[in-house]
């Protein structure tokens, strides 16, 4: 994933922070079911190998779905809220040039997806305008190849990985909620790992 890719999250907290807020928008309530999409770049990492320094693991833009759950909030009562998220990720097919440890260069050759469960804890910051937390499990599946002729670069396989992700989100009048979210999916195989950084709308039911 691209570095370049992390100023768009300071954008987007930017933007959502400046807009004017004229009437209140409705917060989450226990028992509400919403769904969304989000678009982003995702990449996999081989674990142990160092990136070539001449050139960069460049994840490809995909796609993604959930679908959630308002369960309560902590602390109970009256806290943040507190949803149950079940996603489902795309890691698009993307190239990165690796060097093993002899110091041979190999360009590697990646795709996958990741079948996600986790809670979701909302901090509001404003009425619309807010961050939130998630943490869980992620069913993660790989395929990689190299070259002939190139060292070989053995990922593939699959693995459940610890999901962490932090995002920002903005609530507008109507039920819908732009939000931005950069997650690490964990271990995707027994030698690499998967993260992302992807933009989303969520629609509540």
């Amino acid at each position: 994933m691209q570095a370049k890719s992390i100023p768009l999250v300071i954008a987007f907290a930017a933007a959502a922070a400046g807009l004017s807020a004229p009437a209140a928008a409705k917060g989450p309530e226990v028992g509400d079911i919403y769904a969304g999409v989000t678009l982003g770049v995702a990449a996999i990492a081989p674990k142990g190998l160092e990136l070539d320094v001449d050139k960069r693991a460049e994840g490809r833009l995909s796609g993604g779905l959930f679908v959630g759950a308002h369960i309560g909030a902590l602390p109970i009562g009256s806290g943040w809220p507190l949803a149950v998220e079940l996603g489902y990720q795309n890691i698009a097919r993307h190239k990165a040039t690796y060097k093993t440890a002899s110091g041979a260069r190999s360009e590697l050759t990646a795709s996958g997806s990741s079948t996600t469960l986790a809670l979701k804890l909302d901090a509001p910051i404003t009425e619309r305008f807010g961050l939130y937390g998630k943490l869980g499990v992620a069913h993660n599946k790989v395929d990689g190849s190299t070259p002939a002729g190139q060292p070989v670069i053995n990922i593939d396989g699959s693995k459940n990985g610890l999901l962490t992700a932090f995002g920002l989100q903005y609530r507008f009048d109507a039920p819908v909620t732009l939000r931005a979210e950069l997650t690490n999916f964990g271990k995707s195989s027994a030698k690499s790992d998967a993260g992302g950084l992807s933009v989303g709308l969520a629609y509540r039911f």
